[in-house]
């Protein structure tokens, strides 16, 4: 979850391509959100006992470049509620 996207993010900041940023950024963007979110609900999760291979699969979904899950989070969920509490949208 973290080793590969370090990596990838080093090769995409010595890289001019406009394709690794828009992999790389939102998906710190998201990645700090879903373990700020999992930091909150943390007394819910323990209930849940698969959570950990839920995150497992989401975060994959996030980091696979043929996914672009990432991507697809921040323009999708992220962006929406960030303008929304910014009253923009």
């Amino acid at each position: 979850m973290l080793l590969y996207p370090l990596n990838a993010s080093v090769v995409a900041i010595e890289t001019s391509r406009l394709e690794d940023e828009q992999q790389w950024l939102p998906y710190w963007i998201a990645y700090s959100f879903l373990t700020l979110m999992e930091m909150l609900l943390r007394p819910l999760l323990r209930w849940i006992p698969i959570w950990y291979d839920i995150k497992l699969v989401m975060v994959a979904w996030m980091v696979l470049p043929q996914f672009k899950g990432a991507a697809f989070l921040y323009q999708k969920i992220i962006l929406e509620q960030l303008l929304s509490m910014a009253g923009v949208a």
